[in-house]
């Protein structure tokens, strides 16, 4: 009898593992698969992941779906290089932001895996580069780095749904919720909402009604990333890092003898909202 088929948050997770470069010697292969096994398993047994583990036929599989992708798909997996730039699409003159942006948010991945129990961080992809980029130019005025990190992992994740699986997910609900800003003022912020009300522009969908599993594979990206991301849907007035702000206040479990390193980094978060709001009320943000 036939085998029934992997559910798609486990095909996801296998190939986004797969897509996942290591270093060996001077060069990044594929995540080979004894590494893909043993993460899966860890996942598995620490509860983070809680579907059944596949078999290793399942893990090579799939593993191999994803080496049939076309290299130049590929190429958005691997590790952010600046000296590639002109490969990736994106222009030298992003060169100063990128560059500065990467060692923000590596430096700050780096403390917040050593904080809380997360793999550790991993060296950003082109595709997340490429990201940063939109959300930047979107939002230019947006001066903390973790709002932009935050925004571009939700896209970026849509769209490895479609890289990796196929599955087209709809965004303008997101596309409008840039283009009304709620983030930047109460001003702003009860346009959005007065918009989506009287249906003039698609509202923020929920995941589960965007893609069945996409609340599974939203709560693996988180695991693998260590940030969880995404806009706060039931509130778009307040920004993402308000909400990894409260996240890792009221529900991330702290590694022994790391409290002292986790209030940091929630009073440098608290720093940044400050910032902001001080801005407002100056006005700097002035955008209409």
């Amino acid at each position: 009898m036939a085998r029934a088929k992997l559910d798609n948050s486990v095909i996801f997770e296998i190939k986004s593992y797969r897509s996942q470069k290591v270093q060996r010697g001077d060069r990044w292969i594929p995540m080979p698969l004894d590494e893909i096994e043993g993460k899966m398993q860890e996942a598995r047994y620490t509860g983070l992941v809680k579907s059944d583990m596949p078999g290793r036929g399942s893990i090579q599989k799939y593993a191999r779906e994803y080496d049939d992708i076309p290299d130049e798909a590929k190429l958005l997996d691997e590790p952010f290089t600046w000296s590639r730039m002109g490969e990736y699409g994106l222009p030298w003159e992003a060169s100063g932001f990128l560059l500065e942006m990467s060692r923000f948010i590596q430096e700050f991945e780096y403390r917040l895996s050593d904080a809380l129990w997360h793999p550790p961080p991993r060296p950003p992809s082109v595709r997340q580069v490429r990201w940063w980029w939109r959300i930047h130019q979107a939002v230019p005025d947006m001066e903390d780095y973790t709002n932009i990190y935050l925004w571009a992992k939700e896209y970026e994740l849509y769209e490895l749904f479609d890289h990796l699986l196929g599955k087209k997910i709809n965004i303008s609900g997101l596309d409008a919720y840039f283009t009304y800003r709620p983030w930047s003022s109460a001003e702003h912020c009860e346009r959005y909402v007065e918009a989506v009300c009287q249906k003039r522009i698609p509202g923020l969908s929920k995941h589960e009604d965007e893609f069945p599993l996409i609340e599974q594979l939203m709560e693996y990206e988180e695991f693998r990333t260590g940030i969880p991301g995404g806009v706060p849907r039931s509130e778009p007035g307040k920004l993402p890092a308000a909400r990894l702000r409260e996240f890792m206040e009221f529900h991330l479990p702290l590694r022994e003898g790391n409290r002292e390193l986790k209030e940091r980094i929630i009073l440098e978060l608290r720093d940044r909202e400050q910032i902001k709001a001080e801005s407002q009320v100056t006005g700097g943000n002035t955008a209409n």
